[in-house]
């Protein structure tokens, strides 16, 4: 796929994947909005049909952005992840009135950036509710770092810019009142209420829950409960509406999510070239979180080769780095080294953190695997930077047969980051 097809691609799909990925029932172009799509589909196998048409343009899409073998196999895999994720999101869990949460990103499920540090959790909720959030801080084996409660709302649209889906309130660690064992209520609705609470306004549909470890965590040690307040809805069958939604959501989310996130290494690597990186353009509508400060950047990599990255952590309670494959899903952090953050790093004497990026341990300290890829996406994520600047990383792509502890401190280095 040409460079410039590939950043239209990406402008495109990133207005209409937001819509799906927030509003059931939002028109984000001028096609048929999906409601009109589900009033449409009035049988079961007309909404399955629509799913099996989109599963085949997605694979379409993986053919199209995969350069080698691995990258088609891996792109294959991530249609059948974003199929399970789309369950999740608009059949499983989609309903605001009987809320649950669902975990968004893991070992097995890749998706949009995962971070291998960070437990995500989300659930579907409305506006016009009160909800309340149950959890622990720690078990004494387990301690959460930093965590994070946002609520979105609002819808996207290329012609209304005050539609722009928005952060609508947040609540984080600083302010979280915990009870004398570690415990923590959080109360999510529109009339103020005492202890944890975040207002919701009317357009809210989503509650996103991010939790950031020291390593990685395979399954959940510190499980969340979300309940609704308000008076309990009757129970009622599967309607036709309902699955029509589930599947139709889950095929328009699949094709959309393959367009960005394929279309996005091409992007990076014309803004900044390869092996740099730079601040990730947000202009509030990524569903990033409210404190969290990113760089980005493409990098390439012959088998020989390594990426060598350089630069003085902040004074923040969690930074990460990551590279990661064209689709912006990070390695299998199971079985290899695959991040750096500042609970893992070793410094140097003067403070500084050195990450290489290779496909073979040169037996340095922070070294990061690349598991057979020889191109992807990078990022580093910053905690808390308040009024600190955010670090300049430096960048040298070097042979691997000549990286040693000496040949290190020899290095020179470019000026990785660019402030846009």
């Amino acid at each position: 796929m040409s460079t410039e097809l590939a950043r239209s691609v990406v402008r495109f799909s990133l207005a209409r994947w937001l819509c799906l990925m927030g509003l059931l029932f939002v028109s984000c172009d001028d096609g048929p909005s999906r409601m009109e799509m589900v009033a449409a589909a009035r049988s079961p196998a007309a909404s399955w049909d629509y799913l099996g048409d989109s599963m085949s343009e997605a694979a379409l899409l993986v053919e199209e952005f995969s350069q080698d073998d691995l990258e088609r196999r891996e792109g294959y895999r991530l249609l059948a992840r974003t199929v399970g994720l789309g369950f999740d999101r608009f059949l499983e869990y989609g309903q605001p009135e009987v809320p649950d949460f669902y975990r968004v990103q893991s070992a097995h499920r890749k998706f949009a950036g995962d971070n291998p540090d960070q437990l995500y959790h989300a659930a579907a909720i409305e506006g016009s509710r009160s909800y309340r959030i149950r959890g622990r801080w720690s078990d004494g084996r387990v301690t959460t770092a930093l965590i994070e409660f946002g609520v979105y709302g609002g819808g996207l649209s290329f012609d209304d810019e005050n539609a722009k889906r928005r952060l609508v309130g947040y609540l984080d660690e600083s302010d979280l009142i915990l009870d004398d064992g570690g415990n923590f209520e959080v109360t999510l609705s529109a009339k103020a209420h005492p202890g944890n609470w975040i207002q919701l306004e009317d357009d809210v549909e989503n509650v996103l829950v991010r939790r950031y470890f020291s390593s990685p965590q395979q399954s959940d040690p510190l499980p969340l409960e979300i309940e609704l307040i308000d008076e309990k809805p009757p129970a009622r069958p599967l309607a036709q509406a309902d699955l029509a939604r589930g599947l139709i959501g889950t095929g328009a989310f699949l094709v959309e999510t393959v367009k960005i996130w394929g279309g996005w290494y091409p992007g990076v690597l014309e803004r900044l070239g390869p092996n740099r990186l730079g601040l990730l353009p947000d202009e509030g509508d990524l569903l990033t979180p409210a404190e969290m400060t990113y760089l980005e950047g493409a990098w390439q990599l012959a088998a020989d080769e390594a990426l060598v990255l350089r630069f003085v952590p902040p004074d923040v309670p969690y930074w990460g780095f990551l590279p990661m494959n064209i689709w912006m899903e990070s390695f299998d952090w199971r079985v290899a080294p695959v991040s750096v953050n500042n609970f893992s790093a070793t410094r140097g004497e003067d403070g500084s953190v050195t990450i290489v990026v290779s496909e073979e341990d040169p037996g340095l300290p922070n070294w990061i695997v690349t598991m057979g890829h020889r191109r992807g996406l990078m990022a580093f994520r910053f905690a808390r930077l308040g009024e600190q600047p955010v670090p300049e990383v430096v960048t040298r792509v070097v042979p691997l047969a000549s990286l040693s502890e000496e040949s290190l401190e020899r290095v020179g280095f470019e000026t990785g980051r660019r402030v846009f």
